[in-house]
């Protein structure tokens, strides 16, 4: 299906999903920074 699009709408789309799998790699990579917000010990702030 993707074939049958014209190529200048490939690249497009072709463009926009690189887009999006760079921001999904960029937020993984930033979650790791968070991990210390998952410590029970931190849950006594939570009440």
């Amino acid at each position: 299906m993707i074939f049958q699009l014209p190529i200048q709408e490939q690249i497009i789309l072709m463009e926009d999903l690189e887009e999006k799998l760079e921001t999904l790699q960029m937020m993984q990579i930033a979650e790791t920074g968070f991990t210390e917000w998952n410590d029970e010990e931190e849950d006594i702030y939570d009440a």
